[in-house]
């Protein structure tokens, strides 16, 4: 019998609030934001491909680091608002 390969879902994260359902792939998560317009391209001599960022707040995670969020009453709190509303 295979092993089965486990991998952990990722999402785009505002602050600390889940804004995207769940994607199999990292790639996933950076192509999703792409499309929304939240990616700027850092041009740079010294790096190719250029760097990628995500606008100010938004960060891409796994979603089980929502269990290290939980840790924070008001990110809880924000946390299960967004996933109410989704």
């Amino acid at each position: 019998m295979d092993p089965v390969e486990y991998r952990m879902p990722y999402a785009l994260y505002f602050d600390d609030r889940q804004t995207s359902g769940p994607f199999a792939e990292k790639s996933q998560a950076w192509a999703d934001a792409t499309t929304h317009g939240l990616v700027k391209v850092i041009p740079s001599l010294d790096e190719d491909p250029p760097r990628r960022i995500l606008d100010l707040n938004y960060s891409i995670r796994s979603t089980a680091d929502a269990v290290s969020i939980m840790r924070s009453p008001h990110a809880a709190a924000s946390l299960n608002s967004a996933l109410a509303k989704s």
